[in-house]
């Protein structure tokens, strides 16, 4: 009796540890979300004391917006199901929100809930970031191809449109563009003023003027995300811009351009801007298109400059892609290390009997699955980064290669493999060669249990293009969430069930997109799914 009485103080000291030790935020909850227990990585995260979270409804602590999935979240658990990978908000002692991502299953008998999760803010304010950067990118093409076609009197209205647009999207209140001749003889100006906000309580004081042309001669960048830095230096000229209402600014001189110089100005009343130099950078070439633009109207030179301006400008954005790929790459590698550490600290753990066994297991689980997405968002990251030269690449040797390489999988699956004469296509062998592993190996995946795996693979070639299938006789996919399975992280199944990052289709739609083909679904065999891919069969030009 003792001893079993010793091994369970062991046990229950292990358990604790383990909750002290976690960097992940783990708890068990009642059937009602009531708080039983959490791990020490909650104060970390949130500030809160165990003490005054044990007890309390954990459904108190989510974001108002975020209630209502969690509430839907729970309805599954208590009949029986599982939340995977939710996206919530929890409520930190300071009153801020931080992103967590989570997953729970409910023990029914034993009434508890046990919850996983991570804290995913970081990561949120990264993709958010990243995502504002896209859509600025996109919104800097839009603006500069609007003044494809437009005539000259035509022009300074897109200008008009797109200087509200580029402000709208950073948060300024106003948006100033000049653009003169050397001697100032022939000057254009436009300036958009919020409606609500915008408007100036005075003319501007010729002292600001002045030393507007003055900064400008400087040709110098000038981001102040408060005027009062200033104060030393130009004191009249901080006390006009506070008559003027003005907080923070953006001063982004132009480039000489046909003889014409100009600037572009963003100015917020307050608040800072805060932009950092890949925005001002896209503010620049926005500015830049503006003054392209005047020059087109000016001269009646509009369609040829305006496809190299273009040009220049996919250039760029091509160059910003890379970079964020290059990014991605990086992060995932520089992950490894510590998630390397996390997996020896869980494998030289003990398994503790009971729910702190589960937990273990949880975790476990957990470092394994982000391995894999750590792998498949490298292996996306790569692609086309060292694909060596392009060439005539015979897909029948693609094939025999990768189900040489499958063979394993295959027989474990029992899987019965026919393959019929498929074309040669231009391309990297080694990208097509994953390609075509990713889509087999896909096809083992995700089969239905009560059926022998079938896989067609088929090809044919017509006119400059040929046609790669692959079918199969799987779980399928709903016609109408066919699209949505080649973005990244798109998962349309349970991880338990069929386990993955949701990367793979998405490299192979990136390694097809690299040369220049398509990729789609259609119905496969028996309720299966198809995979149909088109790639050039000679090189383009």
């Amino acid at each position: 009796m003792e001893e079993a009485d010793s091994v369970e103080v062991a046990d229950a000291a292990l358990m604790q540890r383990f909750l002290d030790m976690s960097i992940d935020l783990l708890g068990v909850l009642d059937l009602s979300t009531n708080v039983l227990e959490i791990s020490q990585s909650w104060e970390r995260t949130f500030g809160w004391h165990r003490r005054e979270v044990i007890g309390t409804p954990l459904l108190a602590y989510f974001h108002d917006d975020d209630v209502p999935r969690i509430e839907s979240e729970l309805a599954g658990l208590l009949v029986g199901g599982d939340a995977v990978a939710v996206v919530v908000r929890i409520r930190a002692r300071d009153g801020s929100y931080r992103w967590v991502q989570g997953n729970a299953r409910a023990d029914l008998e034993a009434e508890r809930i046990f919850v996983t999760a991570a804290d995913i803010t970081e990561r949120k304010e990264l993709e958010d970031q990243l995502l504002r950067r896209v859509e600025l990118e996109s919104l800097v093409v839009a603006v500069t191809a609007r003044f494809v076609g437009t005539d000259a009197a035509g022009m300074e209205r897109e200008i008009e449109r797109g200087m509200e647009d580029l402000a709208r999207a950073v948060g300024a209140d106003r948006a100033h563009f000049l653009r003169g001749n050397r001697s100032l003889d022939r000057i254009s100006y436009f300036e958009w003023m919020h409606p609500e906000t915008g408007n100036p309580r005075d003319e501007p004081d010729p002292v600001v003027t002045e030393w507007w042309f003055d900064t400008m001669r400087t040709g110098v960048t000038l981001q102040l995300d408060d005027i009062i830095v200033l104060g030393d230096e130009v004191p009249e000229v901080v006390a006009s811009l506070k008559e003027q209402r003005v907080r923070s600014l953006l001063h982004l001189p132009l480039p000489f351009r046909r003889s014409t110089w100009g600037f572009l100005t963003l100015v917020t009343i307050d608040r800072p801007l805060g932009l950092g130099d890949d925005v001002t950078a896209l503010l620049q070439l926005a500015g830049e298109s503006f003054m392209t633009a005047l020059a087109r109207a000016d001269d009646g030179v509009a369609l040829e400059d305006a496809r190299r301006e273009l040009e220049h400008r996919n250039a760029e954005l091509e160059r910003s892609n890379e970079e964020l790929e290059r990014f991605a790459y990086a992060a995932a590698h520089d992950l490894k290390a510590p998630l390397a550490r996390i997996e020896m600290a869980l494998a030289a753990t003990p398994r503790p009997e009971g729910d702190g066994g589960q937990l273990v297991d949880v975790a476990r689980r957990g470092a394994a699955r982000m391995r894999r997405l750590i792998e498949d968002l490298l292996t996306f990251a790569s692609v086309g980064a060292a694909s060596g030269t392009a060439a005539a690449v015979d897909l029948d040797d693609v094939l025999t290669q990768v189900l040489a390489d499958l063979a394993p999988a295959i027989a474990t699956a029992g899987a019965d493999v026919v393959r019929e004469p498929l074309p040669t296509v231009w391309g990297h062998r080694t990208l097509l060669g994953q390609l075509v592993q990713n889509l087999v190996g896909n096809a083992l995946k995700f089969v239905r249990a009560d059926s022998t795996p079938e896989i067609v693979v088929s090809g044919s070639s017509k006119g400059g293009w040929a046609t790669l299938r692959v079918a199969d006789n799987g779980i399928g996919i709903e016609p109408s969430r066919r699209a949505e399975v080649f973005g990244v992280f798109t998962r349309l199944n349970a991880d338990e069930q069929f386990p993955g990052s949701g990367i793979g289709l998405a490299t192979c739609a990136k390694v097809v997109a690299y040369h220049g083909g398509q990729i789609s679904l259609e119905d496969g065999l028996d309720g299966g799914v198809a995979v149909v891919v088109r790639l050039p069969r000679r090189a383009r030009t």
